[in-house]
């Protein structure tokens, strides 16, 4: 067996020692810049404002922080044309002081004219001089004006919508681009409903002095759209987007608002029948069951029925479920709801009493919603609850 010389095993026992003492990395004690945010291309004629955002984290924490610097360099060369200073104090296009995100506009200056691949090259130190390691992100610098999207305001619409009724529908917005008027492509016009992303009815706005637009060329595009269009809406709420789009595909900032489309001769539902108990006793323990029922049916078909749904009045006189209503399904999920036949027209709900129910008179107000918002009659129906 061979002997370890003494001064050897001394050397090894301090190498286990420094290991299992784990010491602190001096990589932890360096700023690091975990995220970065810059243009991809940039032109050497420009209006719009650009920026380099830089996430900065240091185990000191932010005050540690020394500086955050980007060196720009040309790609087939090595020296620094312009060194940029990024803040975190709130200006220079910083958004929200000391949240580590330290910013910089920047621009084609530092090309001076000469299009080309760029690196933007940053560093973050400490207050002890310690550096990150660089973080770098490439732009392209282009030749020519770089293209503003076209600006959309002033947005008149009308305000409810009769499917049935035989009329056009002005609708209306000034459009303007700063590369003039001829750069806007078109202006859209988007129908949704509030069930899917997907538009129920599209048009476009023009500026012709045509189909309603009054004035040609004066920054007002209109689309006067016929009822025809609406044809197959359901009545109730959509959106309505208004957007333009330039020859570049940019696209304007969009106009929202909401229009509720009618039926002029709609009917509101009517509901009957309730099924209830006029009496519940409070359990011991645990809780107890029964199932509300009412019948709803609407002139319009059983399809335009929205809602069957009932408010809850305690013996206090305040409503139950925070003054929201219940709704009622008729779907048979009779393990769920207690509805026993799916489209029957019979809407049910079940609920439950427990032991710490106050006694007394509970007052259930059952009335049914169409799609056009029309409420039905009410029914109220008072539930004694004893111990």
């Amino acid at each position: 067996m061979k002997k370890l010389v003494p001064g050897l095993f001394a050397l090894l026992l301090i190498l286990a020692r420094c290991e299992s003492d784990n010491p602190v990395s001096p990589a932890s004690t360096i700023p690091e810049i975990t995220l970065i945010t810059a243009p991809d291309t940039l032109y050497t004629i420009s209006t719009i404002p650009h920026y380099i955002f830089a996430h900065v984290t240091d185990a000191q924490g932010l005050s540690d922080i020394a500086s955050v610097e980007c060196d720009i360099v040309p790609a087939n060369q090595s020296s620094t044309v312009m060194t940029l200073n990024l803040v975190n104090d709130g200006t220079n296009g910083d958004a929200i002081p000391s949240d580590n995100i330290f910013t910089s506009p920047i621009n084609t200056s530092f090309a001076n004219g000469n299009a080309g691949t760029y690196w933007l090259k940053i560093i973050a130190t400490d207050d002890a001089g310690h550096e990150s390691v660089v973080s770098q992100h490439s732009v392209v610098v282009l030749d020519g004006e770089e293209n503003n999207p076209p600006v959309a305001s002033q947005l008149s619409t009308p305000q409810t919508i009769s499917i049935e009724k035989e009329l056009d529908y002005l609708f209306t917005a000034h459009v303007s681009d700063p590369q003039g008027a001829s750069d806007i492509e078109l202006v859209l016009l988007n129908f949704y409903s509030a069930t899917s992303p997907i538009p129920a009815a599209t048009d476009t706005l023009h500026d012709d002095g045509q189909n309603g637009d009054n004035v040609a060329n004066d920054g007002v595009f209109t689309a006067a759209v016929p009822h025809s269009k609406f044809s197959a809406f359901v009545p109730g709420q959509y959106t309505v987007k208004i957007q333009a789009q330039d020859k570049a595909n940019a696209r304007s900032n969009a106009l929202l608002i909401f229009i509720k489309f009618i039926r002029e001769g709609n009917d509101p539902p009517v509901i009957f029948d309730v099924v209830a108990p006029d009496t519940m006793l409070i359990p011991l323990r645990g809780d107890i069951s029964t199932v509300l029922a009412v019948t709803a049916t609407d002139p319009q078909g059983p399809s335009d029925i929205k809602s069957v749904n009932f408010y809850t009045i305690k013996p206090d006189g305040t409503y139950g479920n925070n003054g929201n209503p219940l709704n009622m399904a008729d779907d048979g999920q009779t393990a769920n709801n207690g509805d026993a036949t799916a489209n029957d027209g019979i809407y049910s709900l079940r609920i439950y009493l427990i032991s710490t129910n106050a006694t007394g008179d509970y007052t259930f107000r059952f009335q049914a919603v169409d799609k056009s918002d029309s409420t039905s009659n009410e029914i109220n129906h008072i539930i004694t609850v004893v111990k």
